[in-house]
């Protein structure tokens, strides 16, 4: 058994407003969650890193690279071992001295939620290797990720957040107290995970002024935050999604696939896929049916994930 080197833990997170615009400076709210991913890192063979991933209790991922020039020695899935050299490559750049000795670490990392979900497998990744070699995370987020870095932000964070980026600089505001009726709220799964960088390389390459949109989900982003009626908070996700369809060229959820439903839906992050909000007067269990009939049995209340 090798060393204990350290072990760290970040939390995963749920963007309710601004998706896309925040690439573009939109202040916009953000709740870290009360599941996340921790690493442990222990010392190990010289001139090898072992890893292994676990999602919920499930080994799923193996690798074994080679230092110092971390090549894949092997693994059970190629892509994911790529990226993993190129997370530690990108902290090398930060930190000349990271991997330049004798030395070997076994690494586990443990995530506690479905990955599919898209609450940040990523994020908390880059977030724990951040703490473990004492690197900024967000300069490290730059090195491999395109996003604005608000998933980081969640990652170190207890409470939520009003997150905006301003001068390329990330400012990052405790949030006021959540509306009462937040943990109501209901999280449904639509089947599918979103490609998130390609989704945001999509987006910022396409140009277009952008400032209108940005300063109605900056007004959106507070109203939602002051909101003392649930009705009052529908309108304002409906409104949400009018915005960001119209930026993106795509139609709101609601009218794909729940048309039907008693209530509001909205997309959270990259839009088709991972999870969507919904809010309605409806009992839980009326909710939930709605959307197992409808072939999404992945349903949840917000308060589930919300850190108590």
């Amino acid at each position: 058994m090798g060393e204990n080197i350290g072990s760290f833990f970040s939390h995963g997170k749920i963007l309710i407003s601004g998706e896309y615009l925040v690439l573009k400076g939109a202040k916009v709210l953000a709740i870290p969650v009360n599941l996340g991913q921790s690493l442990t890192v222990t010392s190990a063979k010289p001139g090898h890193i072992n890893w292994e991933t676990f999602e919920r209790g499930q080994l799923t991922f193996t690798a074994q690279f080679q230092l110092p020039g971390l090549a894949v020695l092997e693994t059970s899935h190629d892509e994911k071992a790529q990226y993993i050299s190129k997370l530690l490559m990108a902290v090398q750049k930060l930190d000349a001295a990271f991997l330049n000795s004798n030395e070997g670490y076994a690494i586990k990392t443990h995530i506690e939620f479905d990955t599919r979900w898209g609450l940040g497998s990523s994020s908390s990744l880059i977030n724990n290797i951040a703490q473990w070699t004492q690197v900024n995370a967000f300069e490290l987020n730059q090195r491999v990720s395109q996003g604005s870095g608000y998933d980081i932000a969640c990652a170190q964070s207890e409470t939520p957040i009003l997150y905006q980026i301003k001068n390329n600089l990330s400012i990052i505001e405790k949030a006021p107290l959540l509306p009462f009726f937040f943990p109501e709220l209901m999280l449904v799964h639509l089947n599918k995970k979103m490609a998130t960088e390609a989704n945001i390389s999509g987006f910022l390459s396409k140009p277009m002024d952008l400032e209108p949109a940005i300063k109605s989900i900056n007004i959106l982003t507070e109203k939602m935050l002051c909101c003392t009626q649930l009705s009052k908070f529908q309108e304002l996700m409906e409104t949400h999604e009018k915005i960001v369809g119209k930026v993106i060229g795509r139609t709101p959820v609601k009218e794909t696939l729940f048309a039907g439903f008693d209530g509001a839906v909205k997309s959270l992050g990259a839009w088709g896929g991972d999870l969507v909000l919904a809010a309605s007067a409806l009992p839980f269990e009326v909710q939930k049916s709605y959307f197992e009939q409808k072939g999404f049995p992945t349903v949840l209340k917000l308060g589930q994930l919300l850190i108590s």
